[in-house]
């Protein structure tokens, strides 16, 4: 109904911290791994559709990783399209998918389940949340192969500003600053914390200035980035 850069932006509960999974089925324990047997066209990626997260953080991560990182030939002909997270999940238990990309915080019930491993989280943290398991999994700064434009890959995939609370336009600057202080109120409380906690969901929150830097960051990368965007089938014509 409006357009989202002239929108009213309040806090973020939660950043969406990207990562890359493998099925404990295999032997693969390291991105470099995981790079070499997409590149060989050993593995399948798991995906619910060309323009959902869980392909364009393989496709962006193919297309601007650099030479060291598989193709975009590489990841589309090893995906593999579900009907959503549950029928993707099956597939891996199935063997029909070793790969499943999307938000840290979705993939992390089927990882402590036992079903998949972490190879791959897109951030530049040097070390790992402490529910990640897999010691060799790399971040964008620990990685042993080289990614290029991080940043690039980062925002293009959705960025860390994803779970955010937004008004319409024109708030008042008093409705506006009433919002932002009950909804930081809320986020902060002992009991939606407690509740995050349980849910595995983690709170990264962001106050009103930050949560409008990071959707304006979000919106200048999609429109600087048109052609890339066609071309890993977020923009389709």
């Amino acid at each position: 109904r409006y357009d989202l850069a002239e929108g009213s932006i309040l806090p973020r509960v939660a950043g969406t911290l990207r990562a890359v999974a493998v099925s404990t089925q295999t032997d693969i324990t390291t991105f470099a791994e995981l790079n070499e047997a997409t590149a060989n066209g050993e593995i399948n990626w798991g995906n619910q559709g060309p323009a959902t997260t869980s392909a364009i953080n393989a496709k962006a991560l193919a297309a601007l990783g650099g030479d060291e990182v598989f193709s975009v030939d590489n990841y589309l002909n090893n995906a593999v399209t579900t009907n959503g997270r549950g029928e993707e999940y099956t597939a891996v238990q199935r063997g029909d998918i070793q790969v499943m990309s999307g938000s840290y915080s979705s993939l992390l019930e089927f990882q402590q389940a036992g079903d998949i491993r972490f190879v791959l989280l897109y951030n530049n943290e040097e070390s790992l949340p402490s529910e990640v398991g897999n010691s060799d999994c790399a971040t964008f700064a620990t990685s042993s192969i080289e990614i290029q434009n991080t940043d690039q890959i980062q925002a293009v995939s959705g960025g860390p500003f994803h779970r955010i609370f937004a008004g319409p336009p024109g708030l008042s600057d008093e409705i506006h600053s009433y919002w932002c202080d009950k909804i930081t109120q809320a986020i902060q409380s002992d009991h939606y914390q407690e509740q995050a906690e349980e849910a595995d969901r983690p709170i990264t929150y962001g106050d009103c200035e930050t949560a409008a830097e990071g959707v304006q960051q979000t919106i200048e990368t999609y429109q600087n980035n048109t052609d890339l965007l066609r071309e890993i089938g977020l923009i389709q014509e």
